[in-house]
């Protein structure tokens, strides 16, 4: 099926991942030349993702999804703020494996300091 990719994130020339329709997460170890297919868990449309180490991968998107994964995407697991269901989520920062912001509609950003566990709305 035809997916509508939305975010691309690389660790370097040639490991990436991408994001996009129907929870698509897709992994490339060959610069793009060829992409495997990972499960994340969601079927929401994911819109951004960051890559913070070769293991380490965050992803967010509509209806206030979140997911990471620390095994470079064999797995992923749900990291998503308690927020109401409109909010897309469009952009995401990790600083660091436990902090990070992730911002969308409505005005509204959220900021975790403990891996996802927890989120707080941040004012903008």
């Amino acid at each position: 099926s035809s997916v509508d990719w939305q975010g691309v994130a690389f660790r370097s020339n040639l490991l990436g991942w991408a994001v996009g329709s129907g929870g698509a997460v897709v992994r490339t170890t060959s610069g793009g030349a060829s992409w495997t297919r990972q499960p994340s868990g969601t079927t929401a449309q994911l819109t951004a993702v960051k890559a913070l180490s070769d293991t380490e991968v965050w992803a967010v998107g509509v209806m206030g999804t979140a997911i990471a994964t620390s095994d470079g995407g064999d797995t992923w697991r749900d990291v998503s703020p308690t927020i109401e269901a409109s909010v897309l989520l469009f952009g995401l920062h990790v600083f660091d494996g436990n902090t990070g912001l992730a911002v969308g509609s409505l005005g509204r950003a959220y900021r975790t300091t403990d891996g996802g566990d927890s989120w707080s709305l941040t004012p903008t």
